[in-house]
């Protein structure tokens, strides 16, 4: 398996996120309902190299990706989930509550990290007793690597010579 690199990522630069934020103004006074808020929101902040950027992945997603012999056909049975704070939470804050450039950016950037699990995984944790332990069952990812990146229209992008690379070489004998 050849590794394909994607390049470093990084958080916007100061223009961009000052470009942002102004949306966000003219946004917050806008008589749009919440949910229309919400929508135009995500339209500006993502589809970004660095949104919904994945900073750790589930073992079972590990096990999973092993057992698919890390093909991109297991992309289907992985979701990115906001596991330290949902979107509409995150959303529902911005909007209740003018926020200046800098802590709008800390809230936004602070809680748009996500974390790749299985569908059971994400499905089981609004239904289940189980209280997931990020400690125990999640490998920590450095984001800047660009693994697990937005796709183009939806989702998020998986490659086997990437992130199959990457979960064999670095996971494989931890699970």
């Amino acid at each position: 398996m050849k590794f394909l690199d994607y390049k470093k990522i990084s958080m916007p630069d100061k223009a961009v996120i000052k470009e942002m934020h102004h949306l966000y103004v003219e946004l917050y006074k806008t008589s749009f309902s919440l949910n229309k808020k919400k929508n135009i929101m995500t339209s500006i902040v993502g589809r970004e190299v660095w949104s919904w950027r994945v900073v750790g992945i589930s073992k079972n997603s590990v096990r999973k990706i092993i057992s698919h012999n890390y093909k991109s056909s297991v992309k289907r049975e992985l979701q990115r989930d906001h596991y330290f704070q949902g979107r509409n939470e995150t959303y529902n804050y911005i909007f209740e509550n003018y926020l200046n450039i800098d802590d709008w950016w800390k809230e936004v950037w602070d809680k748009d990290r996500t974390i790749i699990l299985t569908k059971e995984e994400h499905s089981s944790k609004k239904t289940s007793n189980h209280v997931f332990n990020y400690d125990e069952e999640v490998f920590e990812l450095d984001w800047t690597l660009g693994l697990f990146q937005c796709a183009k229209q939806v989702g998020f992008d998986y490659v086997q010579g990437r992130e199959g690379y990457f979960i064999k070489n670095n996971f494989e004998k931890l699970v």
